[in-house]
């Protein structure tokens, strides 16, 4: 069947076209494609780790992510973390002055600043766009081409077209929504008064899911 097939694709026009509006819908369907933001909303979560240290209870939980943002953390050995911190101390604390993280082993936690981790971990909308390049075979002329070839090659640009720019909405979007969360649930700084609870997002430098404690100051 495959050599059928490239012995017609050798010969005619139409199964050279044809090829190629295959090959542009098998990039468009695979993880080349952009992907939609997964809200990761900290007060929704259910923790399934805890440390109490001085009165201040940290709830943690990791794999947050979806899609093409947890291949990214994945690679960058980068760990998003919903964190709830709960103060039943007798002060009002506030988060990387009164006390930091560390990890159950002593090690100290490297917080990623916001604007950091969003731009080590959001999808490049603008790579998208090479889809644009496909566009213009369907813009050459063929002297010898016949009448189903020229009826595909008006589908090439239409296609290619369609998945640059339709990729590179639903990334820029996503990344948006991926950054105005992680804006929403900056913890670093953030007031914490006696006998509240507060959640938020963070970023860590870490390739493992290592406990995590308080650490006062």
């Amino acid at each position: 069947m495959g050599l059928v097939f490239l012995y017609y694709e050798n010969k005619t026009p139409f199964m050279k076209t044809l090829k190629l509006l295959l090959f542009l819908f098998t990039i468009g369907s695979l993880t080349s494609c952009a992907t939609s933001y997964v809200s990761i909303k900290p007060e929704s979560q259910k923790f399934i780790s805890s440390s109490t240290t001085n009165n201040i209870k940290l709830e943690y939980k990791y794999d947050l992510l979806t899609k093409k943002y947890a291949r990214r953390e994945y690679r960058k050995d980068i760990k998003v973390v919903a964190i709830k911190v709960t103060n039943n101390s007798e002060n009002d604390l506030e988060f990387g002055k009164d006390f930091s993280l560390a990890f159950d082993d002593g090690r100290n936690v490297e917080l990623l600043d916001t604007d950091v981790l969003y731009k080590k971990l959001k999808q490049r909308s603008g790579s998208f766009l090479w889809y644009l390049y496909f566009a213009g075979f369907g813009l050459q002329p063929y002297s010898n081409t016949d009448n189903n070839s020229s009826s595909l090659l008006v589908l090439v640009p239409v296609l290619s077209s369609g998945l640059a720019f339709g990729n590179y909405i639903v990334a820029y979007e996503s990344n948006n929504e991926f950054k105005d969360e992680l804006k929403k649930y900056e913890m670093l700084w953030k007031k914490i008064p006696k006998g509240e609870s507060k959640v938020g997002i963070i970023g860590i430098w870490s390739g493992n899911h290592d406990g995590l404690v308080i650490k006062m100051k």
